[in-house]
């Protein structure tokens, strides 16, 4: 399967057995601090309607990702850190109206700041057409373009959450609104960053940071604590941490958060014990540990140690100062 609409653009490929390569035209785009690919390090593959660079973690579908980046004016990507796709709200949904079913749903989840959600801060809106009877949340780039969504079912639909579906692997949630300046808060989910405050919070829609995300993250956050829900084990956590400092994180700007195994199972339940959102952070920073404890913790086992360095993800001088 030839992708003639990008082979007809006159581009420079390397063809292989599984694949095309071509230099990435996002990476010096999304993160000016490198410099243009120039070794062919964005796979577009023969067989299946996929394509990722091994360099700046950019992916997604052939035929409308990269047919749709490569078409666009360069003097329209030039000035963002990171490029928005076109998203089209109104197709698929219509604004947040007060009083309705999605607003009491929202209303009953967002027990502290309901000061955000009756202003709207986050722009939610109501699901229509095949989204009905879902919230839609939209995420926005640093920019304030909308770059992802996400529609949560507000009924007992089985399936809770239809997604956009952009990859989300270089999308962080409220990343245009949070205050970078200060220690800010990083959860798996939306509503477990809904507590914490608008000026506070970044979510990356999982439990694992690509290292686009930690990179946009690093962009515009100074000091950051990871809030992991319960069952997230050791090694990903380290993992995660590992992703955050590679993105230029230091060891003393880190801490993590781990709800304990005897607690709940995630911080927006754990949250509704608390009076106000003040006391919950306070809770929060208290039961956090430095980013270097959780790593020397998890890599005092020689086995552990020994797969992060085949990895690559650990350098012997990060290693030995972590267990220094």
């Amino acid at each position: 399967m030839k992708p003639n609409y990008i082979l007809g653009l006159g581009i420079d490929f390397i063809e292989e057995k599984k694949n095309y390569r071509m230099n990435c035209p996002q990476c010096h785009i999304r993160f000016p601090q490198l410099h243009p690919d120039r070794k062919y390090k964005l796979y577009i593959d023969k067989f299946k309607d996929r394509f990722h660079c091994f360099r700046c973690d950019w992916s997604g579908k052939t035929s409308v990702h990269l047919r749709l980046f490569l078409h666009q004016p360069l003097a329209k990507m030039e000035d963002t850190e990171t490029y928005s796709y076109s998203i089209d709200l109104d197709s698929i949904s219509k604004p947040l109206v007060v009083d309705s079913k999605e607003f009491r749903y929202l209303e009953n989840r967002m027990r502290h700041n309901k000061d955000e959600l009756y202003s709207n801060v986050y722009q939610f809106r109501i699901g229509k057409n095949s989204f009905i009877n879902r919230v839609i949340i939209p995420s926005f780039d640093i920019t304030g373009k909308p770059n992802y969504f996400i529609g949560r079912s507000i009924t007992n639909d089985p399936i809770k959450y239809k997604n956009c579906t952009l990859s989300k692997t270089d999308v962080v949630y409220n990343i245009d609104k949070v205050d970078g300046s200060k220690l800010c808060f990083l959860t798996e989910g939306v509503f477990s960053g809904y507590p914490f405050g608008s000026d506070s919070f970044v979510s990356i829609f999982g439990n694992s940071i690509s290292e686009v995300q930690a990179k946009i993250i690093r962009y515009k956050i100074n000091k950051l604590v990871f809030v992991a829900d319960y069952g997230v084990p050791d090694k990903k956590s380290a993992k995660n941490l590992l992703t955050l400092l590679n993105a230029g994180f230091s060891l003393d700007d880190l801490f993590f958060y781990i709800c304990p195994k005897q607690s709940l199972k995630d911080t927006e339940l754990l949250s509704y014990r608390f009076d106000s959102s003040s006391s919950f952070k306070d809770y929060i920073i208290s039961q956090s540990i430095p980013a270097q404890d959780l790593l020397s913790s998890v890599l005092s086992d020689w086995s552990t140690r020994y797969e992060f360095m085949r990895e690559k993800l650990l350098s012997k001088e990060l290693l030995n100062l972590i267990l220094s």
